[in-house]
């Protein structure tokens, strides 16, 4: 099987591990990494690329950097399309509210892939023929390097968009309760190094249906996890509240949780190294590769013709006259 994978030079998380997997599970395997102008032009790309060479496709680039380009997407034959945002679907602050399932409607030809349990069901109950490969943390960059932990409570990441409101109406509040930090980092050392500093890291998913990468991240580092609940995702990862995760629904639940856990150490290290054990044997990035090869080894779906226009059909119809008179 001959495989092209499209992504992108400027992926916020690098995919390289993962696409080494597949190069080792199929002998033939092409990969495109598109500059940012490229992204934004993808009918030009298209076009000067043969894709029918190709049995099949996998396009990890978002929907929402492409817009209404999609639909040149519909041509392609055995398209496999990984989309990492689509959460943000049912997200009333989100300008893409509900139109990843219109945009997926219109690709006929593609098998979805998304990253939340929640959001497979919903696109599958509006017919569309998707698949949840969950998020994870990069195992070629993150681990734990059992250093002391300084940060007693902290949260890696973007609060300033109008998607992640919640998470930021509920980091403020614990940050007045606790001695909470927001921070951020630049390069993927850095961002290692910090999440090794970090006893428990809040995460703050609300509304998401599903847990970003840098749950699974923090987890791996050593942290130890303190999370909104996502009942639709948490038995099929394994994710168990105050086992290997502790979970919270409400700002209260988190601050009792979180008390609780500073007035008993041994407990918060202990479900710290069974969140450890838990995405070490199963979140990550590399352990996701069959995943990723049973869908694409999935007979590839049929490319629709589309409908002739107006004046195709016109053409058409004059040149079946002028055969018949002759």
């Amino acid at each position: 099987m001959k495989l092209l994978i499209v992504s992108r030079q400027q992926r916020a998380r690098s995919f390289d591990t993962l696409f080494a997997g597949l190069c080792a599970q199929f002998s033939d395997v092409e990969i495109h990494k598109l500059e940012k102008a490229e992204v934004h032009n993808i009918k030009s790309y298209l076009a000067r690329v043969d894709l029918t060479q190709y049995d099949r496709v996998l396009f990890d680039i978002p929907l929402r950097r492409i817009g209404p380009a999609c639909k040149a997407l519909r041509s392609i034959q055995g398209l496999i399309f990984y989309e990492e945002d689509a959460c943000q679907e049912l997200v009333a602050e989100s300008k893409y509210t509900e139109q990843f399932s219109k945009d997926f409607a219109l690709l006929s030809n593609a098998r979805i892939v998304v990253t939340s349990y929640f959001i497979r069901d919903y696109l599958i109950a509006k017919g569309i023929d998707a698949y949840c490969i969950p998020k994870a943390f990069d195992d070629s960059t993150l681990k734990n390097l059992d250093t002391p932990r300084d940060i007693a409570l902290a949260f890696i990441g973007r609060t300033k968009s109008q998607v992640y409101n919640e998470r930021r109406s509920l980091l403020e509040s614990m940050a007045k309760r606790f001695a909470m930090q927001t921070l951020r980092t630049e390069t993927p050392q850095e961002y290692l190094n910090l999440l090794n500093r970090i006893a428990v890291f809040i995460s703050a998913d609300i509304g998401f249906n599903e847990y970003m990468a840098k749950n699974f991240e923090a987890m791996a580092c050593g942290c130890l996890l303190l999370a909104k609940r996502q009942p639709s995702e948490d038995q099929a990862l394994g994710l168990i509240d105050m086992h290997n995760v502790v979970h919270y629904d409400t700002l209260e639940e988190a601050a009792d949780k979180y008390q609780q856990l500073q007035n008993d150490p041994a407990l918060l290290e202990q479900i710290a190294r069974n969140g450890l054990d838990l995405v070490n044997s199963r979140h990550a990035l590399s352990l996701r590769v069959p995943d990723f090869v049973a869908v694409i080894k999935l007979p590839a779906k049929a490319v629709e013709v589309a409908p002739r226009g107006v004046f195709e059909r016109l053409m058409h119809r004059l040149t079946r006259q002028r055969q018949a008179c002759h």
